[in-house]
């Protein structure tokens, strides 16, 4: 797991550097899964272990490597997308997920998704 601050951000008040942070740390989990309920646990550890509060954070990220197949959490996952796909995004989440963020992602700032929408899917005449 690793974060950051935003290189480039500059103070409101006077418009200097404000100031950095970045951290990554690496947690080997006791035996493989892909129990997303397990990763979570972990993430949640390596997040407390680096985390300093008073940062404006730009990027975090989680490599997940070496997961392991499990057909019962493969089902379950399928089931999960499906009910998600028909009655709507996030109608069935992990309860970590935040319902209703205090500074939710604008719609506007996301990208086409050309690779995974055919309504996306640009149209040349």
């Amino acid at each position: 797991m690793w974060l950051r601050t935003n290189p480039h951000r500059r103070t409101p008040d006077n418009y200097l550097p404000a100031k950095q942070y970045s951290n990554s740390v690496t947690v080997r989990l006791p035996h493989p899964t892909s129990f997303t309920l397990e990763i979570i646990k972990y993430a949640e550890s390596a997040l407390k272990a680096i985390f300093k509060f008073g940062y404006n954070y730009q990027r975090v990220g989680i490599m997940l490597t070496d997961l392991v197949p499990d057909e019962r959490l493969i089902r379950l996952s399928a089931v999960v997308d499906k009910v998600n796909k028909r009655f709507g995004q996030d109608k069935l989440r992990m309860a970590s997920q935040m319902h209703k963020p205090e500074w939710p992602m604008k719609p506007s700032y996301l990208s086409p998704r050309y690779t995974n929408r055919w309504e996306d899917i640009l149209v040349v005449e």
